[in-house]
Formats: C-alpha cells, structure tokens, sequence
C-alpha cells in the first residue's frame, strides 16, 4: 500500500481555494482504495512585498464585492513561459517516493493566467500528461470575508518568517502552519511557505500525519525565466 500526494501542486492555486478552474484539491492523501484530505486549502499568507518583507496591503477591490485574485496578480507579474520546478519526497513508513513538478504559465490575459502542471514519477515510464489550471483575476468575496482577509490562512496555529534559497537566489518568505483531520480522524499538519515574489508564491508545503507515520515534501528547486530578445 503507497501513500500518494495527489498535489501540493496546485497548492499554487488551492491554497488560496478561489478563482481556479479544473484545478486538483491540495493536501490530499490517498492509499489504494483510503483517501486522508487535509483540511487546510485555505491556507496562504499575508502579502510580501517586492522587498521580500511582510506588507499589510491587501488584494485590490477591482468591482463592488470582488477582489484581484493573489495568485493572478503573482503570476502576472512575470512573463508567459516561465516555469517552476518543485521536487517532492514522499515518506510512508520506511518506503520513500520522489517527484518532479512542473508548473508553466502557458498563457496570460487581462482577465486570467493559465498555468500547465506536468507530474514526473520516474518509476513510470509513460509521458505525462499535461494539466491547466485557470486562474481568474478576479472573484468575489465570500459573506463575511473583507478584503484584508484575502490570501491569509484560516485558523493558523503558528506563522514565522524565514529566508529560503532557490539557485542562486534568496526569498523573505512567511510560512503558515495549519491543523485538519484526514478523512480517517488522523490529524495532519501543513506547513506552508509563501513569497509573492515567487510565481504563484509557493515556495515550500509539508503535510505530516503522524499517526500513519506520513510525511510529504514538496520543495521549489530552480525558477526557468524564458529568453527575451534572445537573451
């Protein structure tokens, strides 16, 4: 039985849990025919500014009771065709899996950005296939939510700050943690990294479930900025 992370990938959209299309919920853990979700797809952070420190200022209320979209604002920030590669070590028990994610802004507009999710397990030989998720610019507030509130976690048990690598690059990143129960009453723990300077402000999400002695690691390795000008 093999423990899977069906994807912190789109953690990129889902922990927002707003404005995505065909998008796969995050912090979902499955085991043949046992499924464990984590409860926390809301949880992102505050805004970082391009400074790469904390800032209060909240998403831009672009109509009456919609907002800018955090993630459309991050991803429209850099040009079509850029790509982030995440690694991901599985560990159930004493059985460790490892992944390659890949996600490509394959198409910006006004109103959305469309972001492809390529999945490599190299214990398969066949060619992945490509996923996209949509995100729209803009959405609308729930009841009771005001736009302050947008792209902070619910309910967080812990928050800090902490300066993370990427190449040869460092990001001021704020990471959340989070608590839920699985579908099975075990409760997990997710932590997540956040830095608006970083496409779609994803940098780093762990989930933990001790009590099936689980762990997922999904870690941004390198940012591909595609050639301007053939530079």
């Amino acid at each position: 039985m093999w423990f899977r992370w069906v994807s912190v990938t789109l953690a990129i959209p889902t922990l927002i849990g707003f404005g995505c299309e065909n998008s796969t919920p995050s912090s979902v853990v499955s085991a043949s025919n046992t499924s464990t979700a984590d409860s926390s797809d809301q949880g992102a952070t505050s805004p970082v500014s391009a400074e790469g420190v904390v800032s209060s200022d909240p998403p831009a209320v672009v109509a009456e009771g919609q907002v800018e979209h955090p993630l459309y604002r991050s991803w429209a920030a850099h040009p079509v065709g850029t790509e982030l590669v995440f690694k991901s070590k599985q560990m159930f028990k004493n059985k460790t899996k490892e992944l390659e994610i890949r996600h490509k802004l394959v198409e910006l507009t006004p109103d959305k950005a469309v972001v492809s999710r390529l999945e490599f397990d190299p214990e398969v030989n066949t060619r992945p296939q490509s996923m996209d998720d949509t995100i729209r610019r803009n959405f609308p507030l729930l009841p009771g939510v005001s736009p302050e509130d947008v792209g902070k976690p619910r309910n967080a048990i812990a928050q800090g700050e902490e300066v993370v690598t990427i190449g040869d690059q460092e990001f001021k990143t704020v990471w959340f943690d989070t608590k839920g129960r699985t579908e099975g009453g075990h409760e997990s723990i997710t932590r997540t990294w956040m830095c608006d300077e970083v496409p779609g402000r994803l940098v780093r999400a762990r989930i933990t479930v001790a009590a099936l002695q689980f762990e997922d690691d999904q870690v941004l390795v390198e940012i591909k900025r595609p050639q301007v000008d053939g530079k």
